[in-house]
């Protein structure tokens, strides 16, 4: 269910397909609001489509980064490179 969830998020959100979904970590945290949110990594690899904000009213942008990338942005909460690490470790592992 995860996996199916991941495919239609990336196609109805970013317009891309992706193909061998792999769940890598989840958490749990908390809104402000105190309502509480699993949050669920996965990893994947593209299959096909034009990657752009298919849905804009959820997707502030889509670009495509290498890790470094990613890293190297002064903005890149935290958080994100935390589950970067988490990634990049499922894949090398």
């Amino acid at each position: 269910m995860l996996r199916a969830t991941a495919r239609r998020e990336a196609r109805e959100e970013a317009g891309v397909e992706i193909e061998r979904v792999r769940v890598v970590d989840s958490s749990v945290f908390a809104l402000d609001d105190g309502r509480r949110v699993v949050n669920v990594v996965t990893t994947a690899d593209y299959a096909g489509g034009e990657a752009h904000r298919a849905a804009p009213d959820e997707v502030a942008a889509v670009e495509w980064r290498t890790p470094a990338g990613i890293r190297g942005t002064e903005d890149a909460p935290d958080f994100s490179i935390g589950y970067l690490d988490v990634v990049e470790a499922a894949r090398d592992g």
